[in-house]
């Protein structure tokens, strides 16, 4: 038969006596965020201001040597012309290619133009 485990015994909490001073009235609250209205358009983030992360196939080394080319919104790449596109895809390095295989300008341009539709239909889920 083995002995119970000893149990660490808590310290004792001494408890202050109650004052008799009454208490001072709550502040009244503000009504919290989530009832109030918003003076801001439901829309006031632009299409074109979302982050190129959203584009399929671009992780983060890619997204930091867009990055470096001032490319950092699907506003930025949708903008590009196609000399533009080409002459950027040359400076990608290891990653020059990837940007026709993965069609980022169609992407770009989807997103900005907010046809989101148009785009899962065609490169999946955002």
């Amino acid at each position: 038969v083995m002995p119970a485990p000893a149990v660490p015994e808590e310290p004792a909490v001494v408890e202050e006596p109650l004052n008799d001073e009454p208490v001072a009235a709550a502040a009244p609250m503000a009504a919290s965020p989530a009832t109030e209205t918003s003076a801001a358009p439901a829309d006031a983030t632009r299409p074109e201001d979302q982050p190129i992360t959203l584009l399929k196939g671009l992780g983060p080394k890619l997204t930091q040597k867009l990055a470096e080319h001032g490319i950092t919104t699907v506003g930025d790449m949708a903008a590009l012309s196609e000399a533009q596109a080409q002459a950027l895809d040359a400076q990608l390095g290891a990653f020059s290619g990837r940007m026709a295989r993965d069609r980022w300008l169609e992407q770009a341009r989807l997103l900005a133009a907010a046809d989101r539709a148009g785009f899962e239909a065609v490169f999946g889920r955002l």
